[in-house]
């Protein structure tokens, strides 16, 4: 579950062929998990780092900023590797990076990648047209399946081309690159705002996302 911030070490070790290997490093785990909890949950908490959740929040939800936010994490002493090791820790491997950074700091339940996508759908939605929904059911899907990596607008480019097969076929499909660029931007702001009412009800509904995303 997710409040459980030092499992088994069984849970964080995979069998590989070197016994010798894998007994140093459960043991160097035993010894060291419980510094590297105290030290990241030190970082993390820092006001000079995440400010207020609104202003997490805020700087999370937008590709253009949430690259200096990672930055500012990585000089206080917090790099992205260490914060995917606390996310093993708190065993909240299938929810976002963010939602990691809530539960630390203020905290928050983490909610898994999937739980928030379905809870932000319609507002997402609601503005798109026929393509743009396409082309952000796509994103979405991968967003699901390999975190919040799938978001960085730097792998825009990289997207468009893995679903269109070339950038002009994109833009023949979506309009001008600004255009997407936008579109690209605009939706994260929905897919982070906060909306727990709704993630509740959408959870006892116990609605099929994977159908959903291929509907739309």
């Amino acid at each position: 579950m997710f409040f459980n911030f030092i499992p088994s070490v069984s849970h964080f070790l995979f069998v590989n062929s070197s016994t010798t290997c894998f007994l140093i490093r459960a043991a160097f785990f035993r010894l060291h998990a419980e510094d590297f909890l105290k030290h990241l949950f030190e970082k993390i908490r820092l006001p000079s780092i995440l400010g207020s959740e609104e202003e997490l929040r805020k700087a999370w939800s937008n590709p253009l900023t949430r690259p200096d936010l990672l930055q500012k994490l990585k000089g206080g002493g917090c790099p992205k590797d260490d914060l995917r090791e606390l996310q093993k820790c708190i065993e909240a491997e299938n929810c976002d990076l963010f939602d990691v950074l809530e539960y630390v700091t203020y905290p928050e339940a983490p909610d898994t990648r999937e739980a928030r996508v379905e809870t932000s759908m319609d507002n997402i939605y609601n503005l798109l047209n026929e393509a743009q929904k396409e082309f952000v059911s796509y994103v979405l899907r991968n967003y699901v399946t390999v975190g919040v990596d799938g978001l960085d607008i730097s792998k825009l480019s990289t997207v468009l081309t893995a679903k269109y097969g070339s950038l002009n076929a994109a833009t023949r499909e979506l309009g001008e690159v600004a255009g997407i660029q936008e579109t690209f931007i605009s939706f994260q702001q929905h897919l982070y705002a906060e909306d727990v009412a709704f993630l509740k009800a959408v959870k006892l509904r116990g609605v099929n996302l994977a159908r959903r995303l291929k509907e739309a």
